[in-house]
């Protein structure tokens, strides 16, 4: 079994599938075109093809931008597989204006999640709206749009009488921004669930991390008035349980059993609903082991009950091992990965031990190594083996970046990396060879399967 596939994970995003997704009896599977519903209810994104964005019309409304300001990405969404991104530059824009067959609804919020690619300076980020000839600001997610993958930014906006047109605005450094999913424009009317669905993970649950996502549950509604609540959730163990030491769902404890309905009293939001369900498990767990588990049922208010219609077959985890975490041995930050089979069968990782911060260089980065000689399920101290210097003065010497190879006809272990002596690897790069001018390219040798390792060799003339 290839086990490296599934045991060096240094950071792992929340990967899911949505193919085939199982919905809940009685209620739609998000984007049926058979829901009678509005599409404002929801902006998922999904219905336009993915590329630059100018001019479109789609999901009830007519979008516009210069070209250049933003594009529809088929990647990083926060729900389904799309998602909208406001460029970044001196200033990008989008307006979008609801369809004139919705022109009667009553909408009195729009809700969305918000992803800040940098946090560099400078950045701004607005919304507007037109009433009458002026624009009329309704929010200012300056400060309060937080850079994380994970949309760590709900917005939820109250609209003023008639708003109808809409205007984003971006200033950040170039090729950054801001990505919008799950855009909502709510109705003043009684909450209905129109959808809800299970998307199942498909990146390895892994030994030492703590929230490892099995699965999350996604319910649609519409309208803002009387909330309704998710009050029960069923959940079934198929296989490894066994391997669990904890199981949350929306961060509270869950007995791995093997059937378990779980009692929640979540006030759903309009628009998108996420519920994570994740794990940690045990660290003796096999990585030739998976662990299935599928949502089977959810009740509404205490009285309606819903079955999904789970398919357990496509489900199965794979169990793999978190190598490097923020934090470990005082590091903030792991980037860069990378992963090599050596003659002898062992595994060899490095990655950027980047010490003060997650930034690129020039900063306090080394290169660190980590080695396994069972097949990933176990792995030795870290230790760094390329270290160019501590010195402030030049940004700490940072090297980093690195890139691994196995010689197969001689049995020797090369690792690749760059070295910026104060800022010189990236924009700080100029003509010549030498430290001082330009970023330097070395390497690193192992001659005995990655027990030793040479001084760094400068390659770079």
């Amino acid at each position: 079994m290839n086990y490296w596939i599934a045991c060096f994970v240094l950071t792992v995003a929340a990967c899911v599938s949505r193919s085939d997704l199982p919905a809940a009896e009685g209620l739609p599977a998000k984007g049926n075109p058979s829901v009678a519903t509005h599409p404002l209810a929801g902006i998922g994104f999904e219905t336009v093809m993915a590329g630059p964005l100018v001019t479109s019309s789609f999901e009830g409304a007519t979008w516009t931008a210069e070209p250049g300001h933003a594009e529809i990405l088929d990647r990083l969404a926060r729900s389904g597989e799309q998602c909208l991104h406001l460029l970044g530059g001196q200033h990008s824009e989008i307006q979008f204006e609801v369809a004139a067959e919705l022109a009667d609804k009553n909408f009195d919020r729009l809700t969305f999640s918000a992803e800040r690619w940098t946090s560099r300076a400078p950045f701004s980020f607005r919304v507007e709206t037109r009433l009458g000839d002026i624009w009329q600001e309704l929010y200012n997610g300056d400060v309060s749009v937080k850079v994380g993958r994970e949309y760590l930014n709900r917005v939820e906006i109250s609209l003023p009488e008639g708003a109808r047109r809409f205007r984003m605005t971006c200033t950040s450094p170039p090729g950054t921004g801001v990505l919008i999913d799950d855009m909502n424009l709510v109705e003043a009317k009684p909450m209905t669930v129109t959808s809800a669905q299970v998307a199942q993970q498909t990146a390895p649950i892994l030994i030492g991390q703590k929230n490892s996502q099995l699965l999350q549950l996604e319910i649609e509604t519409e309208g803002s008035l009387t909330p309704r609540k998710l009050t029960s959730v069923e959940f079934q163990f198929l296989t490894g349980s066994e391997f669990l030491r904890e199981v949350h769902f929306q961060n509270q404890p869950l007995k791995p059993e093997l059937d378990a309905r779980f009692k929640v009293d979540i006030e759903l939001q309009p628009g998108s609903n996420i519920f994570p369900l994740t794990c940690e498990l045990n660290p003796d767990a096999r990585l030739d082991e998976s662990v299935t588990a599928i949502c089977s049922s959810i009740q509404l208010d205490g009285k309606e009950t819903f079955k999904l219609n789970a398919d357990s077959s496509s489900v199965q985890n794979r169990i793999g091992v978190a190598l490097r975490q923020r934090g470990d041995d005082g590091v903030n930050t792991y980037r860069i990965p990378s992963i090599t089979t050596t003659n002898a069968g062992t595994l060899i990782a490095v990655y950027d031990n980047r010490n003060q911060a997650g930034g690129d260089l020039p900063g306090d980065i080394d290169v660190g190594m980590s080695r396994s000689t069972d097949g990933g399920q176990t792995w030795e101290p870290m230790r760094v083996i390329m270290d160019m210097g501590n010195d402030p003065k030049w940004n700490f010497d940072g090297i980093g970046d690195p890139s691994i190879l196995t010689d197969k006809v001689t049995g020797d272990i090369w690792v690749a990396a760059t070295w910026s002596h104060g800022n010189r690897s990236w924009h700080g790069s100029g003509p010549g060879m030498t430290p001082d001018e330009t970023g330097q390219l070395m390497l690193t040798r192992s001659a005995d399967d990655g027990k030793t390792w040479s001084k760094p060799i400068n390659i770079t003339a």
